[in-house]
């Protein structure tokens, strides 16, 4: 599923700032989570935004995405 413009803009600038931090060690893990059944549309595209964000992070940041509970 190709990601929306509103979806590109953060991830352009979430990628700028792991760039410019660049010297920091270790690896940034962001917690991802949704008020809405894991089935509805906001859920699922955040998890395509977040594949989309580690591969161009390149291994310096990994999201926990947890679902609804």
């Amino acid at each position: 599923m190709p990601l929306s413009g509103s979806i590109r803009r953060p991830l352009a600038i979430a990628a700028a700032m792991i760039a410019t931090g660049a010297s920091v060690q270790g690896q940034t893990v962001l917690t991802v989570s949704s008020w809405l059944p894991p089935a509805h549309i906001l859920p699922e595209t955040q998890k395509a935004w977040c594949t989309e964000f580690e591969q161009k992070a390149a291994g310096k940041v990994r999201c926990d995405f947890s679902p609804r509970r």
